[in-house]
C-alpha cells in the first residue's frame, strides 16, 4: 500500500509542478479508458493476464511449500514406522 501511495503523492506533485503535462496524460488516460469500455472482452483478458502474472510467483511458492510438506511428511511416517519397529 505505501508504493501506490507514494505513486499517488508523486503523480499530485508533478501535475501540480507541470500543469499542461497533467492535462495530456489525463487525456491519454481518458482516451485509453474510452478504449477499454469499447472493447471490454480484450480489456478483460488484458487484465486477467495481467493478474496472472502478477499471482504467479506467489502461486509457485505455494505449490513448492505444499510439494516440500509433502515430502516431509511422508519421511517422517517413514521414520516412525522405522522406529516402531516395522517391518517392510
Amino acid at each position: 500500500m505505501a508504493h501506490s501511495k507514494r505513486l499517488g503523492w508523486a503523480a499530485g506533485l508533478l501535475g501540480l509542478a507541470f500543469p499542461a503535462a497533467a492535462k495530456a496524460v489525463l487525456a491519454a488516460l481518458g482516451s485509453l479508458a474510452a478504449l477499454v469500455l469499447t472493447h471490454l472482452p480484450v480489456a478483460c483478458s488484458v487484465v486477467a493476464v495481467v493478474l496472472l502474472t502478477s499471482t504467479l510467483p506467489a502461486l509457485r511458492r505455494r505449490v513448492s511449500r505444499a510439494r516440500r510438506r509433502r515430502e516431509l511428511r511422508g519421511l517422517m511416517s517413514t521414520i516412525r514406522f522405522d522406529l516402531a519397529g516395522g517391518t517392510r
